[in-house]
């Protein structure tokens, strides 16, 4: 065994190698697993989103004009009063599922800050490895200056086994513990984009219903009032022509006049 200071020096460097970063990383790593379980399950959300979407489009097909027989009459009325009323009674349904997507729309928003979060914290990390992986360089350098200086293969092989194959090892376990951690950055870049198009599609989604609700509201209620202005002048028409008749009947002698009153 060799005994001399720079030996010793380099033992006990070797030994202390990365000890407090690995460490430093187990505690982070604890903690951004406990952070990232909270993270919105994606394939949940995502079926959440899904089923959303295709009960807003459903809603918005139900009240599509085009489908609407407006000259129908039935005992709760005619088509028009009927699909006025599905149009208020639709847009409160509609109105919720808005909801509901904006309330994902948080969530996946809250997800995000949560994500650039670690994955910067991440960043972070993988900095650190680099920066101690170079450090780990500088001492196997030292090393082999050491072993070139030694003239016995005794001493060599001593240097080899007990200094500088645990340093590679801790070397090697620096350059795997950086791999998985760029490629957890690379797993969490891809949840944080597809979150954010789901918050820009339910955007898009927001602007497109309360649109849609607008002009739906504004041409039921048209045709409901059109439809109504037309039953008035119908029963005005019928009025009129009732109290002609009347004044007829009252003058006969004027009947000419009478008419050709209503003929201009």
């Amino acid at each position: 065994m060799i005994e001399d200071q720079e030996t010793i020096e380099l033992i006990k460097a070797v030994n202390d190698f990365a000890v407090e970063l690995f460490n430093d990383i187990q505690a982070k790593n604890r903690f951004i697993g406990k952070t990232l379980s909270s993270i919105t399950n994606a394939a949940d959300m995502g079926k959440n989103f899904e089923n959303c979407i295709n009960n807003l489009y459903a809603k918005l097909e139900e009240l599509n004009p085009q489908n609407v027989d407006f000259n129908k009459k039935t005992l709760f009325g005619s088509g028009y009063q009927l699909y006025f009323k599905k149009v208020k009674k639709e847009e409160t349904k509609v109105s919720t599922l808005v909801n509901v997507l904006v309330y994902q729309q948080d969530i996946l928003k809250r997800d995000n800050t949560t994500l650039k979060i670690e994955t910067d914290r991440l960043t972070e990390i993988i900095n650190a490895l680099n920066s101690k992986y170079v450090e780990g360089e500088e001492l196997q350098n030292r090393i082999t200056k050491k072993m070139a200086e030694l003239t016995e293969e005794k001493e060599r092989n001593y240097y080899n086994e007990n200094i500088l194959l645990p340093l590679k090892r801790k070397m090697y376990q620096i350059q795997q513990m950086t791999t998985v951690k760029a490629q957890n950055i690379m797993t969490l870049n891809i949840v944080q984009k597809n979150n954010t198009v789901i918050i820009q599609n339910i955007d898009t989604i927001k602007n497109i219903t309360f649109d849609a609700l607008k002009v739906l509201a504004a041409s039921s209620k048209a045709r409901y009032d059109q439809n109504e202005l037309l039953k008035c002048y119908k029963n005005t028409e019928l009025r009129l022509n009732e109290a002609n008749n009347q004044v007829k009947e009252m003058f006969p002698e004027n009947n000419d006049k009478i008419i050709e009153l209503k003929t201009l």
